[in-house]
């Protein structure tokens, strides 16, 4: 090393890491004091939501993963049910792989708030939560879903020709 140079007082990215390491472990500290802090929703379940509430209480604050997988599975049925239920107010035909796509599009739109880590938790209603990820799962389009395919440009363009010979 030359006599010139200043040796560095610390490595730049092992502090980032440390950083982050402490930062981490002072949100999930907050996290478990907040889950910790969160009354039971019920004594004894009575209904499918009151069920799907205390799985969830049960998870997040004991951090059980039986509760966890009960909660999900509970979730997925219901997610089911609703959407038979939408299907026959609104009168829809959906193939059974249209029905696998709705289900898994709303149990990931519902159930992604919770991998965030920032302390969701529904209080009241799980039910009506689940109905907006199925109203979320058939109403909203996206680009991909808008895009207009080549073969039906094809046909178009080919129509609009045959018009002018």
């Amino acid at each position: 090393m030359n006599q010139y140079m200043q040796p560095t007082l610390f490595d730049v990215t092992e502090a980032l890491q440390e950083n982050k390491d402490y930062l981490e472990q002072k949100a999930q500290e907050q996290r478990d004091l907040f889950y910790s802090s969160l009354p039971r929703p019920c004594e004894e379940p009575k209904d499918d939501n009151e069920q799907m509430l205390l799985a969830q209480w049960q998870w997040l604050r004991n951090h059980d993963e039986e509760a966890r997988k009960s909660f999900f599975l509970m979730g997925y049925e219901v997610l089911r049910r609703i959407l038979w239920a939408e299907k026959k107010k609104r009168k829809l035909y959906m193939t059974d792989e249209q029905d696998m796509d709705a289900i898994s599009t709303a149990f990931e739109y519902v159930f992604r708030r919770y991998s965030k880590g920032k302390g969701y938790y529904v209080s009241k209603n799980m039910i009506v939560v689940l109905q907006g990820g199925i109203q979320h799962a058939l109403d909203y389009r996206t680009k991909a879903d808008d895009e207009i395919s080549l073969d039906s440009f094809k046909g178009d363009y080919t129509k609009k020709i045959k018009r002018f010979f």
